[in-house]
């Protein structure tokens, strides 16, 4: 009896294991702040979005800045010299869930997806 207790609690804790959701962080927040700018988000109708703040005084969609898509001269990529590209990928941008994102072009041609280049890590701590 007791044995099969154990191997009772034992099957239920694998299978909340199995089950359990990790929280992520935001992203587009993370990369704007590892950057050094000012991210904020601003309620309206439609839900929550998040902006990033450059160095020029410029408020872009975070999300937008992340993707490549504004800010360029105050992206990762420029910051080190590289080029930005968007690429259309699923494979490339499946961390975020999305089919494109920025890619940093090193010099030796290689593309690398951005926050990968960065070493940034979204999982909740």
């Amino acid at each position: 009896m007791r044995t099969a207790t154990i191997l009772t609690i034992l099957a239920i804790s694998l299978l909340l294991a199995a089950f359990s959701v990790s929280a992520m962080r935001n992203p587009s927040a993370v990369y704007c702040t590892s950057l050094g700018y000012n991210y904020t988000v601003e309620s309206d109708a439609d839900g929550d979005i998040g902006y990033c703040t450059l160095p020029d005084g410029n408020v872009v969609d975070a999300w937008q800045f992340l993707q490549g898509y504004e800010g360029n001269d105050y992206n990762y990529c420029n910051k080190q010299g590289y080029d930005t590209k968007v690429v259309n990928s699923t494979s490339v941008c499946q961390v975020f869930m999305t089919d494109s994102c920025a890619v940093c072009v090193l010099d030796s041609g290689k593309e690398v997806e951005v926050t990968k280049l960065m070493g940034l890590t979204f999982a909740e701590t």
